[in-house]
């Protein structure tokens, strides 16, 4: 790797993934979409948000669209994107972009094509929020996209 002052460092490690999207996504009466799975990374039964990689070239906003419809079968009649994020400054990891669907309503059956069975919870915002404190959320996107929206819906 070459620091902007020219300096190179032989060993210095990175992470090259896709970038990728985590929807928060609220339906009219105020519950957040969820998916309830098996992650891996974490080796546990997690509650996180809808996510994943996106397409090479993929618009942040398109593909996250897709990944709520694909992933729970709900669609969003108002988006808001909460940033893109850099997940580890250092050795890279993705980029993440957040996004805020409101409104949110079944429109089909998921598409089932994830790595574990998956199930979908309707959960009430505070007790998302209780999920991430008690270690049943265990995500950092999701832990993080969560809160970016909770402090938008507070303005």
């Amino acid at each position: 790797m070459r620091l902007p002052d020219g300096r190179q460092i032989d060993d210095f490690y990175t992470v090259r993934l896709p970038a990728y999207t985590v929807v928060v996504a609220i339906t009219a009466d105020q519950r957040v979409v969820a998916e309830r799975h098996y992650r891996p990374g974490a080796r546990q039964v997690t509650l996180t948000l809808p996510s994943g990689f996106l397409e090479p070239d993929e618009d942040p906003l398109r593909g996250a669209k897709r990944e709520l419809l694909e992933e729970t079968g709900f669609e969003a009649s108002d988006w808001n994107p909460l940033g893109r994020f850099v997940v580890d400054g250092n050795r890279g990891c993705g980029t993440a972009h957040l996004f805020m669907a409101q409104n949110a309503a079944e429109a089909t059956k998921p598409d089932g094509q994830d790595l574990a069975e998956l199930m979908i919870e309707l959960v009430p915002l505070p007790d998302f929020l209780k999920a991430i404190q008690s270690g049943r959320a265990v995500e950092l996107a999701s832990a993080a996209a969560f809160a970016l929206a909770a402090i938008r819906l507070q303005r």
